[in-house]
C-alpha cells in the first residue's frame, strides 16, 4: 500500500490526470470524515474535503516527504475545515440552544439514530478546534497518540489531555441536549489508564 501510495504521488506530481482521481479515491472518505467530524454538517464537509483536496493538489509539488503524505493532508484537511468552522460561526445568527429547542418533542422511534447524529454533530460544532480535531483523529481514524502528536504538532501527553477534555465537554454538551449517555465499555476504562495505548 505504501509503495503504491508513493507511486501514485510521484504520478501527480508529474501532472498525471488519472493518478490525481487515484489520490482522491483512496482518500475521499477518510477526508470527508475528518471535515464532518470538526464542522457537524455535512453541506459544509462536502464542501471543506473539496476545498483540501484542491489545496492539496495545488501543493503537492513541494512536499518534500512523499512518505508523509497522509500527516501532511491530514493537518491541511483540518486547518480548512477549522477555517470553515471559524467562518461558519462567525455567520451563525441562531444559537445552539435556541435552535436545539425546536426538536423538543419527543421523536419518532425510528427517527431516534438520525436525531443522535444530529445531537452529536452539534456538540462536536460546539467544541474548540484543538479539542475536536484530536478527538477525530482518534475515535474516527484511529489513529494512535503518537500518529496524532505528528499530525497536530504537539506531544503525546498534551494529545491525551486534549482527547480527554474533548470527551468530557461532548459529554456535558449531549447531556444537555437530553442524550442519555451509556456507560464507557471495560476497554475503554482500561484504554485510558494504560501507557500502551500510546503506541
Amino acid at each position: 500500500m505504501e509503495t503504491e501510495l508513493l507511486e501514485i504521488i510521484r504520478q501527480v506530481k508529474n501532472g498525471e490526470e488519472e493518478a490525481c482521481y487515484g489520490l482522491f479515491r483512496m482518500f475521499k472518505t477518510r477526508i470527508y470524515h475528518i471535515c464532518l467530524g470538526i464542522l457537524g454538517d455535512s453541506f459544509l464537509a462536502s464542501d471543506a474535503t473539496q476545498e483540501a483536496f484542491i489545496k492539496m493538489f495545488r501543493s503537492i509539488k513541494g512536499l518534500r516527504k512523499p512518505e508523509k503524505f497522509y500527516i501532511w493532508f491530514c493537518r491541511l484537511a483540518i486547518n480548512t475545515a477549522l477555517d470553515k468552522k471559524r467562518k461558519a460561526n462567525r455567520e451563525c445568527v441562531l444559537p445552539l440552544e435556541e435552535e436545539s429547542a425546536h426538536f423538543a418533542e419527543p421523536a419518532p422511534k425510528h427517527f431516534e439514530r438520525d436525531e443522535l447524529r444530529r445531537q452529536i454533530g452539534k456538540a462536536m460544532r460546539a467544541l474548540p478546534g484543538l479539542f475536536s480535531s484530536a478527538i477525530i483523529l482518534r475515535e474516527i481514524e484511529g489513529l494512535s497518540y503518537r500518529g496524532i502528536s505528528k499530525i497536530l504538532k504537539c506531544s503525546i501527553g498534551t494529545v491525551r489531555s486534549r482527547i480527554y477534555r474533548a470527551r468530557n465537554l461532548l459529554k456535558e454538551k449531549l447531556i444537555e441536549l437530553g442524550c442519555k449517555m451509556p456507560t464507557p465499555p471495560e476497554e475503554e476504562k482500561a484504554e485510558r489508564n494504560s501507557e500502551l495505548s500510546l503506541y
